[in-house]
């Protein structure tokens, strides 16, 4: 339970710097419970989408990304927070260091799975780890793309967010 509690605290503590980096709290403003805007950008925490897939006898199979980023109704990046060390879950491969394939695949499945307007072209997943070294993987014949990053509170916080939103655009 207490780890549990702790990583939805990393999730909300992330949640708000990104609504900081993005306007003054005063400018944005709360749209639903887990929608905030500004006139321009929306951030929606927690955004719920199906994938195409349901459990046997049974409802919908929902995957849950922290942070979902709009600019004028069109769907910028997810950002998945984790609390753990990024660099600890990268795998040796052919190419390379690689983040681990359950959190590749999670993030393929959040961006490429259900309906195709909820398909999203940037994934972001923030690591609680001072010392992540950045990781891009990109779809063959593609503009898609996951960026593997750091996001921890010894870092250069605003140099993070601001290199965070070179990479949304």
């Amino acid at each position: 339970l207490a780890y549990s509690v702790f990583t939805r605290y990393v999730k909300l503590w992330l949640l708000n710097k990104i609504l900081e980096s993005y306007g003054q709290p005063q400018k944005m403003k709360q749209k639903k419970s887990k929608i905030f805007e500004n006139g321009e950008h929306e951030i929606e925490f927690q955004w719920s989408k199906t994938i195409g897939w349901k459990k046997l006898g049974g409802g919908e199979v929902y995957r849950i990304p922290d942070i979902l980023i709009r600019k004028n109704k069109k769907v910028l990046a997810i950002i998945d927070a984790k609390y753990m060390s990024g660099n600890k879950e990268l795998e040796e491969t052919s190419q390379g260091q690689m983040p681990d394939s359950k959190i590749v695949n999670q993030m393929i499945i959040a961006m490429d799975y259900g309906k195709e307007r909820t398909h999203v072209d940037l994934g972001i997943v923030l690591f609680a780890d001072k010392d992540t070294y950045p990781v891009t993987i990109e779809k063959n014949d593609s503009k898609k793309k996951i960026h593997f990053r750091k996001m921890h509170p010894e870092n250069d916080i605003e140099l993070e967010l601001e290199e965070m939103k070179k990479i949304i655009g």
